[in-house]
């Protein structure tokens, strides 16, 4: 189900979608009650300045484009069953508690402002990410993850050479 330029709250949903993707959409309310049954969630650049506490236990693919405003949540409270995470856009908060469930992890941020600073430590990434994609040079990154297995990364970031040099079994493609 797609939902696109919606203005008003949205305060339930059908218990029968799997697939929510929300598009272009101001809110000035919090999104409550998800679908149970919702495991797929895209939120594309929609003005929305809450936290994503609330999101369905049985998410499994969450990904956040966010380009209106800087996002200024942490995302602290993911579902624990999440397996996969993407965060593109204006974002400069931690990511330092992610669930222990999450193989697949992708940030592409930018700065608000050009020349603002934006570094988001990477550090503190969960062990089971196996696939992690780093498409900017606004997130440093000393300590992999145990269990990655493919590292893409923007080879202007400026662990890359450090990176490669301490993991060099780890894939790496530039972007």
């Amino acid at each position: 189900m797609k939902l696109y330029q919606c203005v008003n709250p949205i305060t339930n949903f059908p218990n029968i979608i799997e697939c929510l993707e929300i598009e272009s959409c101001k809110f000035n309310t919090p999104v409550f009650n998800f679908s149970d049954n919702l495991k797929h969630l895209i939120l594309n650049n929609c003005d929305y300045q809450f936290p994503l506490d609330n999101l369905p236990h049985n998410l499994i693919n969450f990904e956040l484009i966010y380009y209106s405003n800087e996002y200024k949540y942490t995302l602290d409270h993911l579902p624990q069953g999440l397996q996969k995470l993407s965060i593109t856009g204006y974002y400069n908060n931690s990511v330092d508690n992610l669930p222990n469930t999450l193989r697949e992890f992708t940030i592409t941020v930018h700065p608000l402002k050009y020349n603002s600073p934006v570094y988001i430590n990477l550090d503190m990434l969960p062990d089971s990410i196996e696939i992690l994609i780093i498409k900017t040079g606004y997130c440093r990154i000393t300590k992999l993850p145990a269990n990655i297995k493919d590292l893409q990364m923007y080879k202007r970031n400026p662990d890359y050479d450090v990176l490669k040099e301490k993991f060099p079994n780890a894939k790496y493609v530039c972007y």
